[in-house]
């Protein structure tokens, strides 16, 4: 049984960890939807894998469901969690920088 589902946006994709401490399964299916409700299997990965970046490469909101299996057999789903992918700036953006106090400098007298 999984314990512990997060989706986290980044960038261009979002993260999906999870925790799981029964080694009893196979592995794990996550799910993908775009409203919440209507899923459909992302991918399936091994058991030793807790965690899976789903690249989007735009901003987009997605909802995520995991599940373990062990054969025929499969836990009940997570709680849905969702993510949205960050905006990429620019390759040419510059982060403008305010300086509140005035800045002095000192030179030393050698």
């Amino acid at each position: 049984m999984i314990l512990n589902f997060l989706a986290v946006g980044e960038l261009d994709s979002i993260h999906l960890p999870w925790w799981d401490f029964d080694a009893s399964q196979t592995g794990y299916t996550v799910d993908q939807s775009d409203d919440g409700s209507n899923f459909s299997s992302l991918v399936t990965v091994d058991a030793n894998i807790n965690y899976y970046n789903h690249s989007l490469g735009e901003v987009v909101k997605k909802y995520y469901r995991v599940k373990a299996i062990d054969g025929a057999l499969s836990s009940a789903y997570t709680t849905v969690q969702n993510a949205t992918t960050k905006i990429t700036p620019p390759a040419d953006f510059i982060l403008p920088v305010r300086v509140q106090y005035p800045v002095s400098l000192l030179r030393a007298k050698i």
